[in-house]
């Protein structure tokens, strides 16, 4: 009996320290995500792979965290084996993609895949109540108020300083550059200076503007949410104390509606639309109880996509005149991906 009292508070210490590890892990990953992501070059040149081995650990901790503290995940026959026969087709094609391209590459895209299956599933297993949740929507939404501050400072300050050193001195500041090869006449030089000169998206982190956005329309989404709650909830009154919490609020959603904007991302636009039809329908029941917040938030919401609409045809015409364009080359990369696929339908042509 004495055995047994003195192993049950150990297991109890070593289950809360597991959960705590892979806990702080989760959200030090989702920091290193925001400020560090990857992109397909970073898989393809073997830059994921720090992260991915960080993923892989968050998911042996959380493993054996559920294994301590006695909880049991059950999985019926088909869905095992539906998991074991993705994995064994994921490893025929990194061999077989391996076989005409390079090895390494194709197993980078392997670990790729199974660093965002542990993603998924130790989130799952990790944010399972009110403090997780909140706690993972704030480093969300820090971490895009964090980005959008870069961007802006690539828009005002860094980027018109690198245009006027261009300008300067063009052949010193391709040669600081590594790896590109853009002489002077060449269609990379083009390329180059078009992006330069005649560019004014903020990028981020990222290494396009387009990637920017999408992480900026789900801090929007969840902040104009938490805005909705803060308000809904507390009654917060700019005259009772609570100036400071507001203002804050505000500041941090005005710098990521602005540079959302600078991007000029059309999908962005769309996807900002239909998060907001979501979260609207998904809270009906409270809006249609609540007419004040209903009334407060069509009129709000029918002045910002007002301005934003007007400030779209005057400013910066072309971002909705030049859309077929750019859904048309779109298209055109669906019709050869599809050809692609139709000649390597099992094993694809590696990464």
């Amino acid at each position: 009996m004495a055995a047994k009292q003195t192993g049950k508070p150990t297991k109890i210490l070593v289950d809360s320290r597991l959960w705590g590890c892979a806990a702080f892990l989760l959200g030090s990953l989702l920091v290193w995500s925001i400020l560090s992501p990857l992109d397909s070059t970073s898989v393809f040149d073997g830059a994921a792979i720090p992260q991915n081995l960080f993923w892989l650990l968050l998911a042996v901790l959380s493993s054996a965290a559920a294994v301590v503290s006695g909880i049991r995940y059950r999985f019926s026959t088909i869905e095992i084996a539906a998991a074991a026969g993705c994995l064994l087709w994921l490893i025929l094609v990194s061999i077989l993609a391996g076989r005409e391209n390079n090895p390494r590459v194709a197993w980078n895209g392997f670990w790729q895949v199974v660093a965002l299956g542990s993603c998924y599933f130790s989130a799952r297993a990790l944010i399972v109540g009110h403090r997780s949740r909140t706690a993972v929507v704030q480093i969300l939404l820090v971490g895009c108020i964090a980005v959008s501050l870069h961007g802006l400072y690539q828009v005002f300050i860094e980027i018109p300083l690198e245009r006027e050193r261009y300008l300067a001195n063009p052949d010193a500041v391709i040669a600081e550059i590594p790896g590109l090869d853009a002489p002077a006449g060449s269609a990379s030089r083009r390329r180059f200076e078009d992006r330069l000169l005649h560019s004014f998206e903020p990028y981020g982190t990222y290494a396009l503007a387009n990637s920017l956005a999408v992480l900026l329309t789900a801090g929007l989404v969840l902040g104009l949410g938490q805005f909705f709650e803060t308000f809904r909830r507390r009654e917060l009154n700019l005259f009772q104390g609570h100036a400071i919490s507001v203002l804050c609020l505000c500041f941090a959603m005005a710098s990521m509606l602005l540079c959302w904007l600078l991007t000029r991302s059309r999908v962005a636009y769309l996807a900002l639309l239909i998060g907001m039809a979501y979260w609207l329908l998904a809270n009906a029941a409270i809006l249609r109880n609540n007419w004040k917040w209903m009334r407060s938030i069509a009129v709000i919401g029918g002045v910002v996509i007002s301005a934003g609409l007007a400030g779209l045809v005057w400013n910066d015409s072309l971002v909705l005149s030049e859309a077929p364009k750019s859904l048309a080359y779109r298209l055109e990369y669906w019709l050869a991906t599809i050809s692609m696929l139709k000649e390597h339908w099992l094993f694809g042509i590696g990464l």
